[in-house]
């Protein structure tokens, strides 16, 4: 069920809003596309198609829990071609040991490359399965950032657990010594972080070298949430409610991965504008239609953008 229907139920309408601000007929950023018959895969970053090395995606998709590669979208050749490309810098490669075949380099949370030596790698624990030989033309789009030598403490873009395998504490570092808790298992698989390949064991000592950080609940861009049968999409840290099941359908994303589980969380996102249309699919969608959506994640940080006053007095 979509709240409202995706119908008319007052004058004042609301509309079209698209998924992406790069297109009527652009997915939105963060989404997962692949040409049908194709092997390389790309997450869509300002409305580019940015790739993604192909063994990276499947190693997170092989050990992650909850996706596997029914998650990529698939397009016609020719809809894909209409997405630029841009370069391969993108967050999936963030904590991945990458190598042309001579020096490695760490690829830190700012999406720079850092020199690691064989032996520093060892000493901080990273498996050699988190080494990847890519082309030199990955290689070179990231920045060069400082060596890392120091072996009493993870660089930033480390995920760390502290405790048992399955059901110790897990952690991302940044590069400003903090440590940042993941809330739950989901969100540390949406930032494509394979388990035994790259969330590494630490100690109680090493975690008190680090500063606590904000608490990690809420997904990526790209993803969608669930909440009492209606859909919105995670965008800039907003949730977009999508106004019909026709535009849902339109997106491509794969139903199964609608995340519905713990919804206590959805209170730390803002409640963006919907998404009304895509392509040639238009949702009608009235104020009053898009008021009530909000209500049904009343418990999130503010309501819709433009929602009416007295709406907003009623969620406050």
């Amino acid at each position: 069920m979509y709240a409202g229907g995706g119908q008319v139920l007052a004058a004042e309408t609301i509309g079209p809003l698209y998924p992406s601000a790069y297109g009527s007929t652009k997915l939105p950023d963060g989404f997962l596309i692949q040409a049908s018959g194709g092997t390389d895969v790309y997450v869509i970053r300002g409305g580019k198609k940015s790739l993604i090395h192909r063994p990276i995606l499947d190693r997170w998709l092989k050990e992650a829990h909850y996706f596997k590669h029914d998650v990529i979208v698939k397009l016609s050749p020719p809809e894909l071609a209409k997405y630029a490309d841009t370069s391969a810098r993108n967050d999936f490669y963030m904590g991945r040991i990458l190598t042309t075949g001579s020096t490695r380099y760490f690829i830190d949370d700012k999406l720079r490359r850092r020199p690691i030596s064989p032996s520093v790698q060892a000493a901080l624990k990273y498996p050699s399965r988190n080494v990847y030989t890519v082309p030199s033309g990955i290689l070179d789009v990231f920045p060069d950032g400082s060596a890392i030598t120091r072996t009493d403490r993870h660089p930033g873009g480390t995920v760390v657990y502290h405790g048992a395998y399955h059901g110790g504490v897990v952690y991302l570092i940044r590069g400003d010594d903090t440590k940042h808790e993941f809330l739950q298992d989901y969100a540390y698989e949406t930032l494509g972080f394979p388990w035994s390949s790259q969330i590494l064991p630490t100690t109680a000592a090493e975690l008190k070298l680090y500063k606590r950080g904000a608490h990690i609940s809420t997904y990526p861009d790209g993803w969608i949430i669930g909440v009492g049968g209606s859909n919105y999409l995670v965008q800039r840290g907003k949730l977009r409610w999508i106004a019909s099941k026709a535009v849902f359908d339109a997106l491509g994303y794969n139903p199964k991965y609608v995340l519905t589980v713990f919804p206590e969380f959805f209170k730390n996102y803002v409640v963006g504008q919907p998404v009304s249309a895509f392509k040639g699919v238009r949702a009608s969608v009235s104020q009053s239609s898009a008021d009530r959506a909000a209500g049904l994640v009343s418990g999130a940080s503010g309501a819709f953008e433009g929602l009416s006053t007295e709406t907003q007095k009623l969620l406050s």
